[in-house]
Formats: structure tokens, C-alpha cells, sequence
């Protein structure tokens, strides 16, 4: 046999484990597990968890939310019903505010609280200048009806010559101005029915009560000196008319 061809023929074997190399090669990595797609499938689950996470937490808000409204509406109810049946619907006491009625304490204008320490028997109010404008102002938490109501309080200025106006605002946002009261240093027990003035405001749905207080009786020469007004209201309420 020539030489050429027996060589052909031993080159054979060579070839054969060659490619046998190369495929089992290429199958082997076919047949690998691939890291990059698992790692994305792993971020897609963890994305989806915290997208059901974040849709829970808003459905428990909203849920919550709810709740607390309707809880909050049906104790503003039952809480509407009870001050109704009372024959004294206290405002202050001592100088205490009855959070069942009043909803806050707002000093509008240049109005500031007397330091509460110090007057613990009454809500002082001061005025730093004369002739400033101050008021505090008593949202209520629900309409009262004051159809049948007398409006008392007791009051006094820090050193007489003070004067206060109290003004009564409706649901509707009308507003009626009361009549002025001058003060002394002493205390002074006033009453305001206000059956008489349901031709001027709704009675039946007063929204908040203000108080403006200030300092008046100076002579011309005081005029713009800046004196300080200060007030005291030691108890308010709402009587029943019988």
C-alpha cells in the first residue's frame, strides 16, 4: 500500500476525537446553566414582591383612612346629640376650654395668651399695643343650635378701661356682632339671650364664636403709647331658656 494513502488512513482517528472534542465542547456549554437569566428572573420576583408589598400598605391606608372618618363622623354625631340635651353647654370652665365643643384656640390678630401659670382660674388674653386689633376665635366642632340660649360669662380687665365685643358667625357665614362691654379691674357676670337676634343670623347653626378685646378711655396725649390690654374670661356657657 503506497505511503500517501496509509497515511490518510491513520490521520482518521485523530480527526474523529477532534471533532468529538469540539462537540462535547459546545454541548456542554449549550447544557450549562446560565447565571445572568436566573439573576434577572430572581430581580423580576423580588420587583413583583415589593409591588404586591406597596399595594397592601396602600389598601391598609385607605382602609384605615376610611374607618377613622366614619368613626369620627359618628363620634362628632354622638357627641353633637349629647351637648344638645344639656341644659349648660360649658365653653370655659376656671378657664378650662371644653374640647367636646370648642375645636380650638385661635388667636388671630395680635392677640396672644396670657402665660397659663400664672392665671390658673381664668383664660388671660393680652394685647400688646393700644388699639391693635385682637381676637380669639372658637371654631365649634359642629353647628350649635341657640335658638333657646342665653349667652353668659364672667369677665374682667387687668386694670379697668378694657372693652370686648362678642361676635356669633353662622354655618352660611354670616356674622352678628353683639353688644361692647367696657370693663373694670373687678369681675362682672354678663348675660345675652339670644332668642332676639333669629331674624339677623341662623341661629340654629352657629359655626364659632369670637371675642375682640382691646383698651379704649385713654386721653389724646396716650393715644399712641403702647400700653398693654390684658382680659381675663373665667367661665362661659350656653343656658337653656326655659
Amino acid at each position: 500500500m503506497p505511503k500517501t494513502l496509509e497515511g490518510t488512513r491513520r490521520s482518521f482517528p485523530k480527526e474523529d476525537v477532534l471533532l468529538e472534542h469540539i462537540a462535547s465542547t459546545y454541548f456542554a456549554k449549550k447544557s450549562r446553566p446560565k447565571t445572568k437569566s436566573k439573576k434577572k428572573s430572581q430581580s423580576l420576583k423580588d420587583a413583583a414582591l415589593i409591588v404586591v408589598a406597596v399595594g397592601t400598605i396602600a389598601v391598609a391606608i385607605c382602609f384605615i383612612l376610611i374607618v377613622a372618618s366614619i368613626t369620627g363622623n359618628n363620634y362628632n354625631e354622638f357627641l353633637r346629640k349629647k351637648i344638645t340635651a344639656l341644659k349648660i353647654i360649658p365653653i370655659f370652665d376656671n378657664g378650662a376650654t371644653n374640647k367636646d365643643v370648642v375645636k380650638r384656640l385661635e388667636f388671630l390678630g395680635y392677640a396672644r395668651q396670657v402665660n397659663p401659670k400664672t392665671n390658673k382660674d381664668a383664660l388671660g388674653l393680652k394685647n400688646p399695643k393700644k388699639y391693635n386689633w385682637a381676637e380669639l376665635f372658637l371654631p365649634f366642632r359642629f353647628p350649635l343650635n341657640l335658638s333657646s340660649r342665653t349667652l353668659n360669662f364672667s369677665v374682667r380687665g387687668f386694670k379697668g378701661g378694657e372693652k370686648i365685643t362678642i361676635i356669633l358667625k353662622d354655618s352660611s357665614n354670616k356674622s352678628l356682632r353683639l353688644q361692647e362691654i367696657y370693663l373694670s379691674s373687678g369681675w362682672r357676670a354678663e348675660s345675652m339671650p339670644l332668642a332676639k337676634l333669629k331674624n339677623y343670623i341662623d341661629l340654629a347653626n352657629i359655626s364659632s364664636l369670637r371675642i375682640e378685646y382691646g383698651r379704649i378711655g385713654e386721653s389724646s396725649m396716650e393715644k399712641d403709647s403702647p400700653i398693654e390690654s390684658i382680659i381675663y374670661i373665667k367661665d362661659m356657657n350656653l343656658s337653656k331658656e326655659t
